[in-house]
């Protein structure tokens, strides 16, 4: 395993530990798997296939209305909530609660982001 995924790995085990996500993956802008702190049986696979296909929409969909590059995406499901954050390079990828404070979230996430940012 490389230094950089080692690195990832820890910004995703520390946003684990410090918020209420309960899982997050750090995926390529092409669907490739960069790092992940997932729950047990879940397919690394799909989550980077489908993280990419979700950055590929919000991208389209940005553009057919004007709006300019995603930054975010979120999903709300019947028992928890997708939300998704684009970078140059990468995208993370995470899931949290349905009742989750999503304020302080999308403060945890802003901070990780940065840190991903400077290792990928």
């Amino acid at each position: 395993m490389s230094a950089r995924v080692r690195k990832l790995e820890s910004v995703l085990k520390k946003l684990l530990e410090a918020s209420e996500i309960e899982s997050s993956a750090v995926v390529s802008t092409k669907g490739r798997i960069i790092a992940a702190s997932l729950g047990k049986g879940v397919d690394k696979s799909s989550v980077s296939s489908m993280a990419a296909a979700m950055l590929s929409i919000g991208e389209r969909v940005g553009s057919v209305l004007g709006t300019g590059k995603t930054q975010s995406l979120s999903i709300d499901c019947s028992k928890g909530v997708v939300l998704l954050r684009a970078m140059p390079e990468a995208v993370l990828i995470s899931t949290a609660p349905s009742d989750a404070k999503l304020g302080l979230i999308d403060h945890e996430l802003t901070q990780a982001v940065q840190e991903i940012r400077q290792i990928v």
